[in-house]
């Protein structure tokens, strides 16, 4: 669907390498992406990368300078779903009272 982006997780190698893949075979230069530190909220941790950009070309250059940090890649959603012209989220948290076995 086109509100769940394509997503990466650079710290395992088989997505590393699918990434790899995506960009250079499967026209990933021609999108915007979006990458992440993941357990970072408030906006910290992201850079954009966006199309045919220098920065995206040598993204894998940068995640294996920096293998100590875990990094998370999604294609950006240019058109992405507002409320009264503002982007938002959705956080869902489940509060698990009883389990009966």
């Amino acid at each position: 669907p086109y509100f769940v982006p394509e997503t990466f997780d650079l710290s395992r190698e088989d997505e590393l390498q699918e990434f790899n893949t995506t960009l250079w075979k499967r026209n990933g230069l021609k999108r915007p992406w979006v990458l992440k530190i993941p357990n970072v909220n408030q906006g910290k941790g992201i850079t954009m990368l966006g199309p045919q950009s220098e920065e995206l070309k040598h993204v894998l250059d940068t995640v294996k300078q920096t293998e100590e940090t875990k990094y998370i890649i999604q294609q950006y959603i240019c058109n992405e779903m507002t409320w009264n012209q503002r982007k938002f989220d959705v956080r869902v948290f489940w509060l698990v009272c009883v389990v009966t076995i």
